[in-house]
Formats: structure tokens, sequence, C-alpha cells
């Protein structure tokens, strides 16, 4: 009988430990304009804090690899956000904002805010394009953002903005073959 008290009470300690993570996970709605610039993470984090979140990852590239692989990962929000993924790429294309779609398209920004997601308010981990190798983009900076805003209103918002540099050891750009990212 002390044995099934003893499993019952590691349980309820292991259940209690885990909601009380669950809702340290739960970022609130922006209330004002606050933007965080980061340097390139390859592994993003994830906090309650927007400050202390770095939710745009880059994968290898970020420490000099071979391979791009922008990731997208948030805590839940404690009301519904809309959030806009954008990406600025000077060397590919210097006077336009891409915007990722809900489809996972890009598009430029004219005079639309385009939503990658409308009314979300559960946590978010997802890869944009799978791997992107280096060498199939230009030499220059390449420039990554997130903005969350209250779900509907563009007046509060939290933008992340990260970017990471694209090197051709060679002094030659050389684009891959049908990569397609920018339209």
């Amino acid at each position: 009988m002390s044995r099934t008290i003893k499993v019952m009470a590691v349980m309820g300690v292991l259940l209690l430990g885990l909601c009380w993570n669950a809702q340290a996970q739960v970022m609130p709605v922006p209330a004002a304009e606050q933007s965080f610039d980061y340097p390139p993470v390859a592994d993003l984090v994830v906090a309650a804090d927007p400050a202390s979140a770095r939710p745009i990852g880059v994968g290898p590239v970020a420490a000099g690899g071979d391979t791009i692989r922008l990731r997208v990962s948030l805590a839940a929000f404690s009301a519904p956000v809309d959030l806009h993924v954008g990406i600025v790429a000077p060397a590919i294309d210097p006077g336009h904002l891409y915007l990722v779609t809900p489809d996972g398209q890009l598009t430029i920004f004219s005079t639309e805010l385009v939503a990658w997601k409308s009314g979300h308010a559960h946590a978010v981990d997802e890869f944009l394009f799978g791997n992107i190798p280096v060498s199939a983009l230009p030499p220059g900076q390449y420039h990554c953002y997130l903005l969350a805003t209250p779900a509907g209103i563009l007046s509060a918002y939290y933008l992340w903005h990260t970017s990471f540099g694209v090197r051709d050891p060679s002094g030659v750009a050389e684009a891959m073959p049908g990569l397609d990212l920018f339209p």
C-alpha cells in the first residue's frame, strides 16, 4: 500500500510541474509597440517573456554552416494574435519586403499586411521552406522579421528581427537551378 501512495505522490508532483510549466510558457498579448533585435541563432528560444524569446531560428548558417533552415517557434499567447513573417533580401530584391502567406508562399508587401497566421493563440513551432543550401543564394545580408499583434489590431505589437549573412568564398555567386523562393 505504501508503494502505491509513493507512486501516486510522484505522479501528482510530476503533473503539477507540467501544469505549472505550461502556464509559465504563455506570452501576454502585446499592449504597446516593442521591438527586439538579436543575432542569428541556430536553435531558437521559446519564452513567455517577449524580450527573452528568440522565435526565429536560421539553422546552421548562424554558426557559419552551409544550410539555412528557417524556423518560427513561439509560446502560446494569452489571447488570439495575428502573426506576420517578413523577409528582406537586398541581394535578391533590394526594394521589397516579402511576407509569408498562410499557405507558406512569399508575396511582396504592397499595401496590405498579410498575416501568416490569424487569430492564433496556440504555441507555434514550424519550419519554413525546408533546407536551403547557402550556395543557392547570392552573397549578402538577409533579414527575418516576426510581428505579433493583437488579432485585427496593428497599434500594439512585438517585432522580432534577426539576420544572417551569406558569404561566397570564391567571390562568384552561383544560384542553384530550380530554387525559386522569391517570385
